[in-house]
């Protein structure tokens, strides 16, 4: 299991597009030693975000789910 988080200077958690396709990325790689991604946690001074919380991971695969 992998629960990925980082901190910004800046104080919006918004996931960039790069934070999305990095996700993206890893969860592809977890898959191949049958690891899950669980969430990722961006931690900024105005709050955090959760992608799983958007609704950007799912829950039970560690998949990443497309925007709509």
């Amino acid at each position: 299991m992998l629960h990925r988080q980082h901190g910004l200077i800046a104080g919006d958690p918004a996931p960039s597009r790069t934070d999305i396709k990095t996700t993206k990325v890893i969860i592809d790689a977890a898959k191949a030693f049958d690891i899950i991604v669980q969430d990722h946690v961006i931690i900024g001074w105005a709050g955090h975000l959760r992608l799983k919380g958007l609704k950007l991971i799912r829950k039970a695969q560690g998949g990443l789910n497309r925007r709509p």
